[in-house]
């Protein structure tokens, strides 16, 4: 399973260039400013969402990958997918 996340987050990342933030990449630790580090598990990538196709994408990969998944509404227009570290949490 965690070959078939790599390859999903990678085709992701060329999917949607610049807009997943995975951890050890720049903007990663200001993508997950929002989650409870000491006590919750951190995502295992940030995907920020611009149209209703990124967001579909992004909830089919985590689906097909059996990932939990956070998402987090803005007033703009921008939505945060996060698969969480284990599909037994949302993040």
């Amino acid at each position: 399973m965690p070959d078939q996340i790599g390859r999903a987050l990678r085709s992701l990342e060329r999917q949607l260039p610049g807009r997943v933030s995975r951890p050890g990449k720049d903007g990663y630790a200001a993508a997950t400013a929002i989650w409870a580090k000491p006590v919750g598990l951190m995502p295992r990538a940030v995907v920020h969402c611009r149209t209703t196709e990124d967001v579909q994408l992004s909830i089919g990969i985590a689906r097909d990958c059996g990932l939990a998944l956070s998402v987090r509404g803005t007033i703009g227009p921008v939505a945060r997918c996060a698969p969480a570290s284990s599909s037994t949490s949302a993040a």
